[in-house]
């Protein structure tokens, strides 16, 4: 799963993801989004969609709420979308037809060991590039909500946890095709949601002050042996 992870700030990323992408950004909307090293769901976190021929850079609230939801606790359940089942159950289907996106990150937070003594690992980029985690997102009146797709963990980081975000490789091929909404191949799109091999990732063992999901800053990334 993925259910803690670290994002840059706008500046930091723009330059970045404007050549990663291959495009201009826009950026209305998400003044004052600084970096972040401990974002769990329900906080906005960063997110980048086209429309129509304008990649977007925008701010959602992390937790996935279809326009048909009633009752707005549903987006506590739906930070995290099944890759396995993305493309055909209700609370997802919808946005994987035509909003999708991509979530940036610097590195994502899971946790080991017995219930009441969890230890924090944070993963990241062996290259020490940021991640792009696939992602869906949604609006409902002025609320724009997105959700993380993960898939099974690829084997020599399963010791981790059985689950991972869904890892965008770095093809800005694909990262378009990912983002157009007019793009309709559901196999192709599915094809890309396959498991980051662990050779590519690194692990280390942080500071349980990343436990608290309140707490905040570069404490997060102590190592645990400090």
């Amino acid at each position: 799963m993925c259910g803690r992870f670290h994002q840059q700030g706008f500046a930091q990323l723009i330059d970045f993801y404007d050549a990663f992408l291959g495009g201009g950004f826009s950026s209305a909307g998400i003044p004052g989004l600084g970096e972040r090293f401990n974002i769990g769901p329900q906080q906005q976190v960063f997110t980048l969609r086209k429309l129509e021929d304008l990649a977007d850079a925008f701010s959602a609230r992390w937790g996935l709420l279809p326009g048909w939801a009633k009752d707005e606790k549903l987006a506590y359940a739906t930070f995290n979308a099944r890759s396995e089942t993305v493309a055909t159950k209700p609370t997802f289907r919808s946005a994987f037809k035509r909003k999708r996106c991509l979530i940036p990150a610097l590195g994502y937070y899971e946790w080991t060991g017995p219930k009441g003594n969890k230890q924090p690992h944070y993963v990241t980029r062996a290259d020490e590039q940021p991640f792009l985690f696939y992602g869906l997102w949604e609006q409902r009146d002025a609320l724009t909500t997105c959700t993380v797709i993960t898939t099974d963990a690829s084997p020599g980081i399963d010791w981790l946890h059985h689950r991972m975000p869904c890892i965008a490789d770095p093809d800005p091929a694909n990262n378009a095709v990912w983002l157009d909404p007019e793009f309709e191949d559901r196999e192709h799109l599915l094809s890309l949601l396959k498991p980051t091999p662990a050779d590519r990732l690194v692990t280390q063992a942080v500071s349980t002050f990343v436990n608290k999901v309140g707490n905040e800053g570069p404490e997060c990334l102590e190592p645990a042996d400090k």
